[in-house]
């Protein structure tokens, strides 16, 4: 069933392929750089296996992927009824469009940050970043904060009339 609200080419369900290709990205980059890793590497995320100085095995980097691909599928199973659904009135599409979006970004964020952390924890053991965890930790809540604010400034507001 095709959605009059929507214009050509614009289709909501068309933006999820970023999250999808960035976490293909993300993959890739493991699995080309995984034989060169030392048997231990510095994570920059809280894993029980790792020890007081966030050093584990190198294959708890596999996590990061498999959560990005995880909590991708899972906003794409929220996000998919509203998609599927007949809006009847021209408020009701807005307010959807702007949901669909904020879905659409927060699976980007997600992918985002899973590729910036395995990035960092691959130039740490390999090219000797030193001070990638000062980079980091400021950078990383920042995305989290700023990129929603620009998405939300971005998107028409759902109680405006034109």
């Amino acid at each position: 069933m095709k959605n009059k609200d929507t214009p050509p080419g614009k289709h909501p369900s068309r933006r999820f392929g970023w999250p999808l290709l960035v976490t293909v990205i993300t993959i890739l980059l493991l699995v080309s750089c995984f034989s060169a890793l030392p048997p231990r590497v510095e994570l920059f995320f809280n894993w029980p296996a790792a020890d007081d100085f966030g050093i584990a095995e190198k294959s708890a980097l596999w996590v990061i992927p498999a959560t990005m691909l995880g909590a991708i599928y899972m906003l794409h199973l929220v996000r998919a009824p509203m998609i599927r659904r007949e809006v009847p009135t021209e408020r009701q599409a807005r307010q959807r469009g702007a949901s669909v979006g904020m879905m659409n970004m927060l699976a980007l964020l997600v992918a985002s940050s899973g590729l910036i952390l395995v990035s960092a924890s691959i130039g740490t053991a390999l090219l000797g970043w030193q001070n990638a965890r000062s980079i980091l930790y400021p950078a990383l809540p920042m995305l989290f904060v700023l990129v929603p604010i620009f998405g939300l400034m971005k998107m028409p507001r759902a109680d405006s009339d034109g």
